[in-house]
């Protein structure tokens, strides 16, 4: 099993100034090769007979650019098959450099040595999990900071874990989500608490001349909200996936088509109102939650099902009347069996339903239990920031 974990680094000048160096190395490499049309790895030694000055780098830093240079050919190949239009790579700047199996080691928790540059001072935040077979060190242009991810191995894990705990997840934008138990999940807003102040400091960097070191310090102070706004996002989807993982044992949600909900208009919504729906929906990041919830599900041996949203919203979750509804209608209220909800709790239910049949046959209605009044369902609101949930 494959781990990733993010440390910050702080070189000196003399070690930033090297690192550039090699930066500016392999973008020359990654050029040659380009303009050359060689992907092979066997010209590097030739090569370094001729340019002496890749004989700095390491070797293998070389070689991986190369690799990847191959795997976007293959990226763009495979996407090209599928008849979709791609261009071709170009010349662009390196900013990244790839240690594998060697050239590496971590000093006490506290120095990174990296062959051929030196130490670097790291900040050890999380303990590494496994056998470190790769360190990508990165320098953000945006931000000025520079970062080592640190990619480890761990025995597999096989087997799924046992358990009967299912729960079915409905994604919305009222809140960010609702589940078959009640629990609701509270949209943070991480872009409409940052947008005042970034709001602010992006006046202030149009009144910069252009060029100049004020302007540049202002763009690199929006860059750090824009940075903080996804580090608070991701820590909430962190905790949200955490969660689940941690509390049931079988996990469905909703695949939503996140592009088409951007584009299509189907109800003629005035475009002030859709612009916010979709600064929300871009905000909830619903593909990265899944994406958080698929990995952290398949480590803990939880069975996880994305299924298609489909009338999971108008179908009734207690008979499958379909009772078709406009955004503005909160409840799910069934003409044919009286059964009232809220909408998002019957939607819940209805994926729930979807992904774990078994079990969950459409129970029959008597005369009787026709028209009666519904149980009351309690919902509860998870403060995720203040129950002590933690990360994976």
């Amino acid at each position: 099993m494959i781990h990733v974990t993010k440390y910050r680094i702080y070189p000196n000048r003399e070690v930033a100034d090297t690192i550039f160096k090699h930066f500016n190395i392999c973008t020359d490499l990654r050029n040659h090769c380009l303009d050359t049309q060689c992907f092979d790895v066997r010209v590097i030694p030739e090569l370094k007979k001729e340019h002496p000055e890749l004989k700095d780098v390491h070797s293998v830093v070389l070689q991986n650019i190369i690799f990847q240079i191959k795997d976007n050919i293959k990226a763009l190949s495979k996407i090209k098959s599928k008849g979709r239009k791609v261009g071709r790579l170009r010349h662009k700047p390196v900013r990244t450099l790839i240690y594998e199996q060697t050239g590496y080691k971590i000093l006490n928790s506290k120095k990174l040595v990296l062959s051929k540059i030196g130490e670097i001072p790291i900040v050890i935040s999380r303990p590494v999990i496994g056998d470190i077979k790769q360190i990508v060190v990165k320098f953000n242009r945006s931000t000025h900071k520079w970062s080592a991810s640190v990619i480890s191995r761990t025995p597999e894990e096989n087997g799924v874990r046992g358990g009967e705990r299912t729960v079915g997840i409905d994604m919305n934008l009222t809140v960010f989500s609702v589940d078959s138990d009640g629990k609701i999940f509270n949209h943070p807003h991480n872009v409409k608490k940052a947008s005042r102040q970034l709001g602010r400091a992006q006046r202030k960097l149009s009144r910069k001349k252009k060029g100049s070191n004020n302007r540049r310090k202002q763009k690199i102070k929006i860059a750090l909200i824009h940075e903080r706004v996804e580090n608070c996002r991701d820590d909430f989807l962190h905790k949200w996936s955490n969660y689940y993982v941690k509390n049931y044992d079988r996990i469905a949600v909703e695949k939503l088509n996140i592009k088409t909900m951007l584009e299509e208009n189907p109800k003629n919504i005035p475009c002030w109102i859709k612009r916010g729906m979709n600064r929300n929906i871009l905000d909830a990041s619903w593909g990265k939650a899944r994406t958080f919830a698929t990995y952290k599900a398949e480590r803990a041996g939880c069975q996880f099902v994305a299924i298609d949203p489909m009338y999971s919203t108008q179908d009734c979750s207690r008979c499958g009347y379909r009772v078709p509804k406009a955004l503005s209608d909160r409840t799910h209220s069934c003409p044919a069996c009286r059964y009232e909800v809220n909408r998002d709790l019957n939607a819940s239910f209805n994926i729930k339903k979807k992904a774990f049949p078994v079990g969950w046959d459409t129970p029959k209605l008597t005369p009787v239990e026709i028209g009666a009044s519904t149980q009351t369902i309690v919902y509860e609101q998870v403060p995720i920031y203040e129950s002590g949930i933690s990360r994976l």
